[in-house]
């Protein structure tokens, strides 16, 4: 098992470095129903990270053990339930509300939660050879399989608004986060999901965390910085322009620098409107 003075400080550089992106997000990201779902993914996955750590130090007994095992599947829930409800906001993809297949998910959730109180997604938990891990219950692979079906079903939005939107401006806040989100994906499915359930041990499970913080870091990234994203993504299109490149297309430069103008002087929800 992890040492418990190795955990607590992981624990405290991972929390700090939360705090600092949380509050970097309270002052950068402009106030929303966006901020608000972002706020409450946020909040969730931060405690979901601490827990998995949390679970393998030393000096926690083994009923607290168990309770904390719990709380890490139910938070697990939490966390791919309030990122579906963040994606849709962020995205403007309010007719998702609309289809019955989103609300047959947030439906499993519930499933999953009661689940989690019964002996079918966890039956305890075991220590040998200084690993503590949990003793899985035959619907876990169900568990692991509805959330990597969720977290898939929000990258499909995510690909959708990129790749059939017309907001230029939101493209490229959805691009950050379709990089980040894939790589934490991947580290969660894999280690935290796909690993446990052909296995049957959670031995990887401490990479989860570090793929959370790839994807909060982005999501606040992309949210803060999002016209200076717009900006420079429109300068790259801009310079590779043809029309740039004919000392004859007189009109053309005229019409870019009065554009170049509108980007500096106009305001981000304008930009949201093109």
């Amino acid at each position: 098992m992890i040492s418990s003075s190795t955990s607590i400080a992981w624990m405290i550089i991972l929390n700090i470095f939360c705090l600092c992106v949380f509050a970097w997000a309270s002052v950068k990201v402009p106030g929303s129903r966006v901020k608000i779902a972002f706020i409450a993914f946020f909040i969730t996955g931060v405690f979901w990270l601490n827990l998995v750590i949390l679970v393998r130090l030393d000096f926690i007994d083994y009923h607290m053990a168990q309770i904390i095992s719990l709380l890490i599947f139910l938070t697990a829930v939490l966390v791919f339930s309030t990122f579906s409800f963040f994606l849709i906001e962020f995205s403007d993809s309010k007719s998702e509300y609309r289809n019955i297949l989103f609300w047959l998910m947030q439906g499993n959730n519930i499933i999953l939660i009661l689940l989690c109180f019964t002996s079918e997604i966890q039956k305890g938990i075991t220590q040998s050879d200084s690993i503590r891990m949990p003793i899985y219950g035959r619907m876990y692979p169900y568990f692991a399989g509805s959330l990597i079906v969720l977290g898939l079903y929000c990258f499909w939005i995510l690909f959708k608004v990129y790749f059939r939107g017309s907001n230029e401006f939101l493209k490229y806040q959805v691009q950050g986060i379709l990089v980040s989100g894939l790589i934490a994906f991947a580290f969660i499915a894999t280690t935290n999901l796909l690993i446990p359930v052909f296995t049957g041990n959670s031995n990887w499970s401490f990479l989860g965390p570090v793929g959370s913080i790839f994807l909060l870091t982005g999501i606040t990234h992309s949210l803060a910085n999002g016209k200076s994203l717009y900006l420079k993504g429109a300068f790259r299109k801009l310079l590779n322009d043809d029309s740039l490149k004919k000392d004859e297309n007189i009109i053309a430069v005229r019409k870019r620098i009065g554009w170049i103008d509108y980007c500096f002087n106009d305001d981000t929800a304008n930009f949201k409107k093109s």
